[in-house]
Parts: structure tokens; sequence; C-alpha cells
């Protein structure tokens, strides 16, 4: 059996006839976090065939703190975890959403004068308070947009660029989860009444972009052991890449892999370019880790300072030798960045896109 059974309400539980006293605890479980979590359509996942461990929902994972839940619902025959059950990894796209929603009601309390219960949550408000002066502010709506998943191909202007739909590197309106407004009506507004954009981030990496290469970096080309593709070999040139081993890696012919230190080879105007496009400037970050929650602004002169590479590290093979893909490991200011090229579809192997993310010095 499996965790397959995703109740809305009591009466799903009782279908499976449980015995009185787990059934007695899960029913306790399921009313509990309903009540607590009222946005949260289906807070807990079961095996039926397996009642003594059920799963809360990966959705509430970083809200809620399975020990007081076990103490306030009165739990002792039952174990809880958390865990999403058939529903696989579509519990992280909620689990955004719940913080989403979660966030705006407490800058809401927190305008209206109410109190803020969660202590990370209200001192991440108050930064967003101090950095956009709320106190000149007559009226402020939290309007939840959810950002839009906007599709940012390779460019190059010569150098690889990842484009933006806004046309220029401010891209608040495009990555904003909740936009912070002055406007009269909470869904009609215009720029020069928005206060901040806020991109919200769960989680500690953080992906900034990924962008498909197989056209630039083709399997017939990588076959004959050199890339030709002009654009490909700005890619690679770029990370200071050796375009031949580059293609032993591919296609397995390289016996071992090994890391190269590129720094020196590296086209650091067209890397401190691209980094730029796929971090871009204009939103301020709220970013939910384990023991805080980061609040940021990103302007142009962040953007600048954490795009600016000190360190250029290519791993052939990826960081264990042993993949047929090629790790880049950046370090700047602020971040230290790690970029992937490999095949993301589990096809044949050969590379199909780029991708980035970042984890916090």
């Amino acid at each position: 059996m499996a965790y397959t059974l995703f109740p809305t309400k009591t009466a799903d539980i009782l279908k499976i006839k449980p015995d009185p006293v787990r059934g007695g605890e899960i029913v306790e479980l399921f009313g509990y976090l309903k009540r607590k979590y009222k946005t949260v359509k289906a807070p807990i996942n079961i095996d039926p065939g397996k009642l003594s461990i059920v799963n809360v929902t990966r959705e509430l994972q970083g809200t809620a703190d399975l020990n007081v839940v076990k103490k306030e619902a009165k739990l002792e025959k039952i174990k809880i975890k958390f865990g999403a059950g058939s529903a696989g990894n579509r519990g992280v796209a909620n689990r955004g959403n719940l913080f989403e929603n979660t966030f705006a009601r407490a800058v809401e309390s927190y305008w209206s004068g109410q109190e803020v219960e969660d202590p990370m949550m209200l001192k991440a408000i108050e930064n967003l308070a101090k950095t956009y002066n709320f106190k000149r502010l007559k009226n402020l709506n939290v309007k939840e947009e959810g950002a839009l998943n906007t599709k940012r191909p390779l460019q190059f202007r010569p150098g690889p660029y990842i484009s933006s739909p806004t046309g220029s590197l401010d891209i608040g309106p495009t990555v904003t989860d909740l936009t912070l407004h002055k406007g009269k009506n909470i869904n009609n507004y215009t720029r020069s009444e928005v206060v901040s954009y806020l991109s919200l981030k769960l989680g500690g990496t953080t992906t900034f972009f990924n962008i498909g290469v197989k056209k630039i970096l083709t399997k017939s080309e990588i076959q004959t052991g050199m890339v030709k593709d002009k654009d490909g070999i700005k890619l690679l040139d770029m990370f200071g890449i050796d375009n031949k081993t580059f293609c032993q890696i591919f296609n397995g012919t390289l016996k071992k892999g090994f890391s190269s230190n590129t720094f020196n080879k590296i086209n650091k105007r067209y890397l401190e370019t691209f980094l730029q496009s796929g971090l871009g400037y204009g939103f301020h970050v709220i970013h939910k880790l384990t023991s805080e929650i980061k609040s940021f602004k990103v302007d142009q002169n962040y953007m600048l300072q954490a795009t600016k590479p000190r360190t250029c590290q290519v791993f052939y093979g990826g960081l264990g030798g042993q993949g047929k893909r090629v790790d880049i490991v950046i370090m700047t200011p602020k971040y230290k960045m790690k970029v992937n090229i490999r095949d993301t579809q589990g096809t044949d192997g050969y590379p199909t896109r780029i991708m980035g993310d970042f984890n916090y010095l």
C-alpha cells in the first residue's frame, strides 16, 4: 500500500474503517490542522494499510512544528511526519503558495496594528517597514500575484545573455509574488503606486535560471569532438571550459573527471553580464530558511556586487567526477553560484539545459 488517501473531510477518514483508538487520533489530528491552517485543503495523507504513521502535508513544512502538533492534538498512538504521499512533489508549489498567503496576511496584520505572532515574520516585516518607510504611507495593500512563469531564452549581445520580458534588468513586475502598493483598489494600481515587488522564496538553494542549450550545444557537433556553433563556443569560453574536454565528457570518452581553476581564462565581461541578466534587480527578497526569514532589497547596486565573480572552478564530470555533466562553481561577494550543463530530460546524456542556483555566503 501507499499514502493514497488525501482526506478533505472527516468522513473520508471514516470510510477506511480505522480502529477506534488510532482512527480517533487521526480524526483529531485532521481537525486540529484544518482549524489551524484553514487554507490547506488536505492537511494529512494516509496509508490505509499502515495507520500507525500519518503524513502531514509538505505544504506545512517550515510552517508547522510537528512536536507542537503532536502535543496540542494529543497524539499517543500514531506517529506523524512530513510527506507528500502519492502526490509526489506537487506539494512544493503549494508550500510556496501557503507561505505567500501567510506572509500577505501577516503584512496586513502589521499594517492594521494587530499582533504578528511569528517572530521571524515580524522581523522580516519590520525590515520592510524600515526600508520603505511605512510611516509615510496613508494606505497599504498587499496584492497576491504569483510570479509569472515566463520563458527567458538565451540570447547573445554579443555574449550570452538571459532575455527579460521587461526588456531590461529591472524585472520586479515579472518576479513579484506579492506586490505592496498604496493604490485605493487592491486589484488596480499604477507603477508609481507600487511600494515594493516582493519575491518570496523557500529553502536553502535558489534556482535563478534554467535555459535550453540544445540548439547551440548540439549532439551532432559534440559527437565530432568539437563544438563549432559560434554561440556555443562563446558560452563555453565565457566559463573557460575546454571545448575538447567538454565533448569527451558527453561522449563518454574521458576516463576520469577532474576540476580546473579557470578564473584566468574566463571572459569576465561576458560572465558578469550573464549573471546580471539571470539575477536582475527591482524587487525585494523574502526568503524563508529553517532558522530565519531573510529580507533584503535587490536594487541595481546589489545586483552589480552580487554578480562580480571572484573565483571560477570547472568540474568536468560534475562535482563527483563521474557524471555526463559539467559543473561550474563561481564565488561572488554575496553568493556561491553553481551552474551545470547536462541532460535534464534523461534521454541520451547529451546536454539539454544550463541551470544556475545559488546559496548565500
